[in-house]
């Protein structure tokens, strides 16, 4: 039986694992109807998926807490806070094992 902290990392593989086929199979179609271009996007988002890489836009005013609620998600400091405005252009974090 699952723990309740393990169910919903079950629940993410299982839809991940469903996105992942339905790629497949647009990829299939794709390359049997000669879109190869279309096709090679598709393994470059089988790729991104397998790799658990994505884009999250976090957007709002000026001060209102988008990068202390990005830390509070991560669980530690990773993004700049203060009293000044830090995120005026886009920022990122990337996560490495």
């Amino acid at each position: 039986m699952l723990s309740n902290a393990a169910k919903p990392l079950r629940a993410y593989t299982l839809a991940k694992r469903h996105v992942a086929e339905c790629i497949h199979a647009a990829q299939q179609a794709l390359q049997a109807s000669d879109r190869g271009e279309a096709a090679e996007r598709c393994q470059t988002l089988l790729v991104n998926l397998a790799e658990d890489r994505f884009n999250l836009a976090v957007v709002g005013q000026f001060k209102r807490g988008k990068s202390s609620l990005m830390n509070a998600i991560v669980g530690r400091e990773v993004l700049p806070t203060g009293l000044r405005p830090w995120c005026v252009s886009p920022s990122g974090a990337r996560h490495d094992e």
